[in-house]
């Protein structure tokens, strides 16, 4: 895999040149309904299993939602790195939630199950939801919706 810093910045630069020349949006709507649309494109090119078609809607996808965050004023690497901690904090969770029930892996563990495990984890990691977490007794009594 190659440094994706350098990648991000050159879309960063290509949509602020767009900008420059005059492509700009009057809001945020104007670029979500092409994400939409790339997720849309995107799960027919996982049903028809073509893979590099597969990996260009990825990239539109990823060129889209870039194009929101910075028409929305947000700094690229920023937003990354507030997932990216967001995720980490979630997966420790996950982990934790894991070892509380037994197990040393997600591996041979149903979908559903892993979901409910996410779910609560993302419940945790909250603090504002303590008390939406105090209301489940076992991983069983959080159900996914």
């Amino acid at each position: 895999m190659k440094f994706l810093h350098s990648d991000l910045h050159t879309v960063t630069e290509q949509i602020l040149y767009a900008q420059a020349f005059g492509v700009h949006w009057p809001d945020q709507g104007v670029i979500l309904d092409p994400i939409i649309s790339e997720c849309k494109e995107l799960r027919q090119e996982i049903e028809v299993g073509c893979n590099e078609k597969m990996q260009e809607e990825i990239g539109d996808w990823l060129h889209a939602a870039i194009s929101l965050c910075v028409f929305s004023g947000f700094d690229v690497s920023e937003t990354l790195g507030k997932t990216e901690a967001k995720f980490s904090k979630r997966m420790a969770l996950l982990k934790t939630l894991t070892q509380e029930q037994g197990l040393e892996s997600l591996h041979r563990q149903s979908i559903p199950f892993m979901m409910n495990l996410w779910k609560i984890g993302k419940i945790r990691a909250n603090s504002d939801n303590a008390l939406k977490w105090e209301r489940y007794s076992t991983i069983n009594d959080c159900c996914i919706h």
